[in-house]
C-alpha cells in the first residue's frame, strides 16, 4: 500500500503514484518541509493538482517524470522555496512561473528546452538554477540573465560558449557557475574575471590548460574550484595545480576529476585547504 513515509529528519517520502488518500494524511500535517515522490511513473496535471492542495511545502522534489503541464501547477504551490525535477516531459508548455513567488531554487537537469529556460526565467525570486544540459540559446541566456536576485547558474553540459560567457559577465548578482563540459576557452574565462564577486567556479572537461588557469587569481574572493576532464583525456599537470591553489588567498574547496594526482600531492593539498576531492570519470 502506497503511504507517505516520515523521516527522523521530519522529511516526508511517497515511493509510488500519490493517490487522494495519501495527499489527504499529508495535508492534516500543514506545514512540510520536504516532500520527495520516486517511483512514480509519470506526474500528470491530475496528481499536480493534488500536490496544489497541500497547505505548504518548502522543498518539493520529483525524482520521476513529470509533464510539464504538471510542472506548471506545481511551482503554484504553496510556500514552494525549493523544487528538484529529474525528467521534465511533454505534454504542455511550462508557465505560471511568474505566480511561484516564493521559488528560489530550481534544479531541472537533462531536459529544458529553449522554451522551458525562457519561462523559467519569469520567476520574479528565482536565486539558482541547475540547468545541466539544457538547450542554452542566446536568447534563452538572455532571459535567465534577467533575473535580479540570480546567484548560482549551473550550466555543464550545454551549449556554452565564449560569446555566451560574456553577456555572464556582465551580471553583479552571480556568484556561483558550473561551466563543466561546454565550449568555453580561454577567451571566455578572460571575459569571465569581471566578476570579482564570483565564489565558487566549475571548470571541469573544457579546453583550459595550465597557462588558461593563471586567470583564476583574477578572482579575489573563489572558495571553490573544480577542474580536470574524462578519464583518457590529457590530465592537468598536479604539481602546477597544487601550487596554484596554495597561492590563491580565499580558496577552500577543490574537485579534482579526471587528474592524475598522486597522494603526497593530495595530502599536500588537504593541509592547506578545508576540502579537497579527487575522482574520476570514465570517458564521455
Amino acid at each position: 500500500m502506497i503511504a507517505a513515509q516520515r523521516d527522523s529528519r521530519g522529511w516526508y517520502a511517497i515511493e509510488g503514484m500519490p493517490t487522494a488518500d495519501v495527499i489527504n494524511s499529508l495535508r492534516q500535517v500543514g506545514h512540510i518541509d520536504k516532500l520527495s515522490l520516486t517511483k512514480a511513473p509519470l506526474i500528470t496535471v491530475k496528481v499536480a493538482k493534488l500536490l496544489r492542495s497541500l497547505p505548504s511545502v518548502e522543498w518539493l522534489w520529483l525524482w520521476c517524470d513529470v509533464t510539464r503541464a504538471a510542472v506548471s501547477q506545481v511551482v503554484r504551490l504553496p510556500g514552494l522555496v525549493s523544487l528538484d525535477l529529474l525528467n521534465v516531459r511533454k505534454p504542455g508548455r511550462l508557465s505560471g512561473f511568474e505566480r511561484a513567488t516564493s521559488l528560489r531554487t530550481l534544479r531541472a537537469n537533462l531536459s529544458l528546452e529553449e522554451d522551458d529556460l525562457i519561462a523559467i526565467a519569469k520567476a520574479p525570486r528565482l536565486q539558482e538554477l541547475g540547468a545541466q544540459g539544457s538547450d542554452l540559446t542566446p536568447k534563452a541566456l538572455d532571459a535567465l540573465l534577467s533575473l535580479p536576485e540570480l546567484g548560482a547558474l549551473d550550466l555543464e553540459g550545454t551549449a556554452l560558449n565564449d560569446e555566451m560567457a560574456r553577456l555572464i559577465a556582465q551580471s553583479a548578482t552571480i556568484h556561483s557557475l558550473d561551466l563543466g563540459a561546454t565550449k568555453l576557452t580561454v577567451q571566455g574565462l578572460k571575459f569571465l574575471t569581471s566578476m570579482k564577486q564570483l565564489r565558487s567556479l566549475d571548470l571541469w572537461a573544457t579546453s583550459l590548460r595550465e597557462p588558461d588557469l593563471e586567470l583564476l587569481r583574477a578572482f579575489p574572493h573563489l572558495e571553490y574550484v573544480s577542474v580536470g576532464g574524462y578519464a583518457g583525456a590529457d590530465s592537468l599537470d598536479a604539481a602546477y595545480l597544487v601550487s596554484l591553489f596554495a597561492s590563491l588567498p580565499s580558496l577552500q574547496r577543490v574537485w579534482l576529476d579526471g587528474v592524475t594526482i598522486d597522494q603526497a600531492q593530495v595530502s599536500e593539498l588537504e593541509r592547506r585547504l578545508a576540502s579537497v576531492r579527487v575522482t574520476s570519470m570514465e570517458p564521455a
